[in-house]
């Protein structure tokens, strides 16, 4: 991964916003960073052109009836694809850092082969970066070029 922005620093409001967005699914609140979070990607990412929103597992998706990245993707102008599957392992949340970076989370799913596309992902938060770089690495061998991210927020 060669770069991640993110647009907010991940604060107690941050959280308390987050959690409303992620768990009870108040799609208004994202509304609310919209201007924000085009800017952000006009400013560093506009010469993506494929976005990947992080996957959920099919249980987590469950859970929640919906994924939080594909919701962010989905207020940028570029084309959304997922090439990636998310094994369900336990929450991110709830790991140390060093679990985190030892365990496998993604596999390839995709029969679209990347050809050395500039890739933009995207996530709600970056915590350790360890999401994003398993993902990064997935991509890559996969035939993925230059592999970027973008996240609402970052601790």
């Amino acid at each position: 991964m060669t770069k991640n922005r993110s647009l907010l620093h991940y604060n107690a409001f941050i959280k308390e916003w987050m959690n409303r967005f992620k768990f009870q699914g108040d799609y208004a609140l994202l509304l609310s960073f919209k201007k924000e979070w085009l800017s952000l990607f006009y400013q560093h990412f506009k010469t993506c052109s494929l976005i990947i929103p992080i996957p959920l597992s099919a249980e987590r998706h469950l859970e929640r009836g919906f994924n939080q990245s594909e919701a962010l993707a989905s207020l940028l102008p570029r084309q959304i694809v997922s090439p990636l599957s998310r094994l369900h392992t336990e929450k991110q949340s709830q790991k140390n850092k060093q679990e985190r970076l030892q365990e496998e989370l993604f596999t390839f799913s995709s029969s679209r082969k990347l050809n050395n596309e500039e890739v933009l992902l995207i996530d709600d938060i970056y915590t350790t970066g360890a999401t994003l770089y398993k993902a990064s690495k997935v991509l890559k061998q996969n035939g993925a070029g230059l592999i970027s991210a973008m996240t609402l927020a970052r601790s």
